[in-house]
């Protein structure tokens, strides 16, 4: 059970760098507490049926590449393709929805959002089954801006879903474009493959209220983008706040912004400084406040201001990290008196920031060793073919808490410590236009022969949940009995009520198939299950009990009838 917590990190006497002193009211030289918050809502709340849900998937080249480095790993589109097909399965009805493909150019389903209604979804479905990684680059912004520029539905809050697996030349720019429009939408961003762009995914996120998640090695990307799924028709948080009560003298002071979304079982993690001298046994308390519908919600957490030192300050570096992020990413970055921030924060830290890098020092002469850096090339097992056009060196890091790397040089140890960085000569080859950047893939052959044999036979499971009707029903037909493993006759002789919809039955061996061969793969399928709850409930009454004794006999399984609310 994860609960709230607060901890606080006594500040440093001095640097690790250096035995001096840290400066008077410094990030190191104070205390820094890390918030931990789990904030809960009232128990019984329904999901909304409202909303306009746009998925913004990415179609440039780089999506034929395979999902990991396994043998017959599915193309990245070809996963893609799959979690839409949940997606718009798992769709609410009464809400709206479009899809929008990008690459170096980008179309979309509808000339505007449809309704969700079984025609609808089944026109989407075939088109998204026809979609193909054929869009060239990757461009961002000008699909947001189309977006942005058409107005969104009355009383249904929009919902947009970005997928790609690429980078961008104006990250800023599309950044501030999610910031611009936040106020009318959120957005949920997933970085596909190693070679997705963080700064893209999370500053996205971050600016439109939503969730960020990356989809790496063997991932299953169904499974948490139908999790980002589940907080978009969670009813939106608003007013959230920080409220602290501190002894007198005591001050705290944030190192990172208050979430301006809270999501149900969401962890939130903020940082503050906390300035002023601390009295032996002295308590604090911190509340996260937010108004759910029309209740205001309090996450008050009390917490001891007096702890021990420590050797290595891993909260502080932490939090030095964050406050570098937000300085970086914030509108006026390129201000002196920011960059002198960054620069300060960095230093005393030793966290590296875009005005800094490590290097080298002779611990006995405390100087830098300088000299031409030496190529070495080492073979990557597993690696035999590179698609990449260029090497680029790769900066050293050092993560906050961790033992202070090193660099082997002359046969000498010498530690890691951040300084200004130098400016140094830029050599460019042929670069593609700002914002239009090709995807490419440095570890993985995405030719149309490694295409082909990462192609594989669609999944079971994901058959039987493209059968499923918008209202959250299954019919008998051949298709569905096939997958089942039964001849429709004979799953038509064993309904138990031959008076009722034969949909009734088949969407009661749907979900106890499900329950009985799919459960590690709940998450993923948990919200299309609600909406055939709901509608078997409303069809089948009081004789839903003998259908689920008979659904379990048909298919020899032992689901609960628990499970169906009996």
């Amino acid at each position: 059970m994860n609960k709230p917590s607060v901890t606080v990190e006594a500040g440093q006497v001095s640097s690790d760098a250096a035995k001096e002193p840290e400066p008077s009211g410094s990030l190191m030289a104070e205390s820094v507490a890390m918030l931990n918050f789990y904030p809960s809502f009232p128990a019984g709340q329904e999901q909304t049926n409202c909303g306009e849900f746009i998925f913004v998937v990415d179609r440039s080249g780089s999506m034929e590449c395979p999902m990991n480095s396994e043998p017959n790993a599915p193309q990245r589109i070809q996963s893609a393709k799959e979690t839409l097909v949940l997606l718009l399965k798992s769709l609410p009805l009464g809400c709206y929805f479009n899809i929008f493909g990008f690459g170096s150019d980008f179309e979309s389903f509808f000339m505007e959002s449809k309704e969700y209604t079984q025609q609808s979804m089944e026109e989407a479905v075939t088109k998204v089954n026809e979609m193909k990684a054929n869009f060239g680059g990757t461009e961002i912004l000008r699909p947001l801006k189309k977006i942005y520029g058409t107005a969104g539905m009355p009383d249904h809050p929009r919902q947009v879903f970005l997928f790609t697996d690429g980078e961008v030349g104006n990250t800023k720019e599309v950044v501030n474009e999610v910031q611009k429009n936040s106020n009318t939408h959120r957005c949920f961003t997933f970085g596909i493959g190693e070679g997705a762009s963080t700064s893209l995914i999370k500053g996205m996120a971050r600016a439109g209220s939503g969730i960020f998640e990356f989809i790496t090695g063997k991932d299953r990307m169904q499974t948490k983008v139908l999790r980002a799924l589940k907080c978009s028709l969670q009813p939106i948080v608003k007013n959230v706040s920080l409220t602290w009560s501190l002894p007198s003298g005591m001050e705290a002071i944030l190192l990172s912004k208050v979430p301006t979304a809270i999501f149900q079982g969401q962890k939130s993690i903020i940082y503050a400084q906390l300035k002023g001298k601390v009295e032996t046994e002295a308590e604090g308390e911190v509340c996260l406040q937010y108004n759910f519908k029309d209740e205001l919600l309090k996450n008050p957490i009390c917490f001891p201001l007096k702890v021990e030192k420590i050797e290595r300050p891993t909260i502080h570096r932490l939090a030095a990290k964050c406050l570098i992020s937000e300085l970086e990413s914030g509108n006026d970055s390129k201000s002196e008196e920011v960059k002198k921030k960054i620069l300060e924060t960095s230093l005393q830290s030793t966290v590296i920031s875009s005005l800094t890098a490590f290097v080298a020092v002779n611990k006995d002469t405390k100087t830098p060793v300088e000299g031409p850096p030496i190529q070495r090339d080492i073979p990557a097992p597993g690696f035999m073919q590179f698609s990449a056009r260029a090497y680029r060196s790769a900066p050293m890091a050092c993560n906050a808490g961790s033992p202070r790397p090193k660099m082997l040089m002359g046969g000498m140890q010498m530690p890691c410590g951040a300084a200004p960085m130098m400016t140094a000569k830029k050599h460019r080859s042929a670069m593609p236009a700002p914002g239009r950047i090709q995807s490419q893939s440095s570890a993985m052959d995405c030719s149309p022969a490694a295409d082909t044999a990462a192609v594989k036979e669609t999944p079971t499971f994901v058959r039987l949940i493209s059968l499923q009707n918008a209202d959250g029903s299954w019919n008998l037909n051949p298709e569905f009995c096939s997958i089942l493993g039964k001849s429709q006759q004979d799953i038509s002789n064993k309904n138990p009520d031959q008076n009722m919809d034969s949909s009734v039955w088949a969407t009661v061996l749907a979900l106890i198939w499900l329950h009985a061969s799919c459960l590690d793969q709940k998450e993923e399928w948990e919200l299309l299950e609600y909406k055939a709850m709901s509608w078997l409930k409303a069809k089948a009454g009081s004789s839903l009990d003998q259908f689920v004794r008979a659904g379990n006999e048909l298919l020899k399984s032992s689901v609960d009838p628990k499970v169906f609310g009996l």
